[in-house]
């Protein structure tokens, strides 16, 4: 997580270095449009059925398991530029998305309570798109690709009964060792509620990307796996979807 932060800082200093630059010469809204940032919402599926059979492993048959395959989050990010020629536009963005997928199982045995089964999948990502205003307050983005860039972690936290009255807990964590490069093409709508100011943009976009089997440090310094050799934790992207409001500043 902390490479990605790193990625996360660098990449809003070079859109900020960036919009100096176009601000120094006289270049706002005049011809790059909404320079700003933007947040909003994402829902993003994603094939982790590997990650569904860890868990199915670890709990009794009639304990009902977690289905691994859709994650939620909070997006962040500026769009650096977004130019317009003639009713087209053309915009670059840098992004971070924050994804999770949690689930809590009640165990209740003798000496567990419950478990929980946390995972993230968060990146950070470049993107461009292209379009054209329909009318005056709505414009269609008629493609917008990008490359990302995947973190992920996955927390097992077990709770334990002690002489069946005090709680105590312990947790595993499992991340992995470097950045997974994937990309995502996509289409949408842009309503402008204040004309370069303030819009709501609608995405839906499909993901290419994997990651790989995460990993823990042991008390010994070896590494172990959280899945068999080989498996991935997620196996591919899939179909998602952003609602975000931008907020454009002017130069």
């Amino acid at each position: 997580m902390n490479k990605v932060i790193k990625y996360l800082i660098l990449v809003l200093f070079l859109s900020g270095t960036y919009s100096i630059n176009i601000s120094a010469q006289s270049c706002g809204f005049g011809c790059l449009g909404l320079s700003g940032i933007y947040g909003g919402y994402t829902v993003q599926n994603y094939d982790a059925k590997n990650l569904t059979d860890f868990v199915k492993s670890q709990l009794s048959d009639d304990i009902e398991s977690p289905d691994y395959g859709q994650g939620t989050g909070f997006k962040v990010g500026a769009n650096i530029f977004r130019a317009k020629f003639d009713g087209f536009f053309i915009s670059a963005k840098g992004f971070y998305q924050f994804l999770e997928e949690n689930y809590q199982v009640e165990v209740n045995t003798q000496f567990v309570d419950n478990e929980k089964y946390e995972f993230s999948s968060n990146y950070f990502g470049f993107g461009l798109d292209f379009g054209f205003d329909i009318v005056n307050l709505i414009s269609l983005k008629l493609v917008e690709g990008g490359l990302t860039f995947h973190d992920a972690e996955f927390r097992v936290t077990t709770t334990l009964k002690d002489d069946a009255v005090s709680i105590n807990e312990t947790s595993l964590k499992y991340t992995n060792d470097k950045l997974k490069i994937g990309y995502y093409v996509g289409t949408g709508l842009i309503i402008h509620l204040i004309q370069d100011y303030v819009s709501i943009e609608g995405t839906a976009f499909y993901s290419i990307y994997d990651i790989n089997n995460l990993s823990r440090e042991t008390i010994s310094g070896s590494v172990a796996g959280l899945l068999p050799q080989d498996q991935k934790t997620i196996s591919s992207g899939g179909f998602g979807a952003t609602v975000q409001l931008n907020i454009g500043f002017p130069f």
